[in-house]
């Protein structure tokens, strides 16, 4: 079987009809369709099940054949990439992703990244620690910084500095440097909330639940950007990384304590067991081990 038909099985999978396929791959549908009978024919199994309005519906077999043949075609390119980057400078381009909490840690790990390595190119992710899992699963992205508990059978790692998380809000908030948690309850609440995953804002509300109080949640936000602007805006305070409001000079706010109480964050830099990575992603790594020593 050639890579070629390789790509098109996979491509028809993804589709789900030959027409789509077809339009995607930039050839006709009648060869497109022979194809598809060679293939099923050389592996001897039903690979589709056709049906209504030309629908494609993927077979168990096909399934299983789909999973090998995108583990092949990644081998394939892996393979290559490693043949062409045998004695070369570190160049290219990095794909990397990072759950948001840890995003400071990323954007000053690039910042001494790019002084070393300024011809690399950069792809990158922001999202949920599951969604990052699931990209570098798929490929999407070499390495990736999360803030959760992840499978180490599939993902080597490498832990970073721990983040605390304080109380933060606007100047106009008239409060003591240490606050009991049930003086956080009483006040408006900003935070942010992951799109899955049981991250900083599930430990949080689990504190609160433990000693049976029930937090003033005024907002539970998705970007970081703009729960600091409603924080500045004196809408609520926030319970965020401190090395977060570190970065973000131009605005206003005091820090405070609560009594009892440390949530941390423990990040972690993953990348895939038993696969390739490439110069760039080498030397990510190979900063990022220098920078917690």
């Amino acid at each position: 079987m050639e890579i070629k038909q390789l790509k098109y099985f996979i491509a028809i999978a993804e589709a789900s009809t030959i027409s789509k396929a077809a339009q995607r791959l930039c050839i006709a549908q009648p060869p497109l369709s022979r194809q598809l009978k060679m293939i099923e024919e050389e592996v001897g199994a039903v690979l589709f099940e056709r049906g209504k309005a030309k629908h494609l519906a993927i077979t168990p077999q096909g399934e299983l054949f789909l999973s090998k043949a995108r583990a092949l075609l990644r081998q394939l390119d892996e393979s290559l990439l490693q043949v062409r980057e045998l004695n070369q400078q570190v160049g290219g381009r990095l794909s990397i992703g990072s759950a948001i909490l840890c995003s400071d840690i990323l954007l000053t790990l690039l910042q001494r990244y790019q002084r070393d390595y300024p011809e690399v190119h950069f792809s990158l992710w922001e999202g949920g620690s599951n969604f990052l899992a699931e990209q570098l699963g798929n490929h999407q992205i070499e390495m990736g910084i999360v803030a959760e508990p992840f499978d180490s059978r599939r993902f080597d790692s490498l832990p970073l500095e721990t983040l605390n998380c304080v109380v933060a809000a606007a100047p106009q908030y008239d409060l003591p440097p240490q606050l009991s948690l049930a003086q956080l309850a009483e006040l408006p609440l900003l935070l942010l909330k992951p799109t899955t995953g049981n991250g900083l804002f599930h430990r949080i509300l689990n504190t609160f639940a433990e000693q049976h109080l029930t937090p003033n949640i005024v907002c539970e936000c998705h970007d970081s950007s703009m729960l600091l602007n409603l924080m500045e805006m004196g809408l609520g305070v926030a319970v965020l990384p401190e090395v977060m409001l570190r970065k973000n000079v131009h605005f206003s706010y005091r820090t405070f304590q609560v009594e009892g109480e440390s949530w941390q964050i423990q990040p972690y830099l993953l990348w895939r067991k038993n696969s390739y990575l490439s110069n760039a992603a080498r030397a990510f790594l190979q900063l990022a081990r220098k920078t917690i020593l």
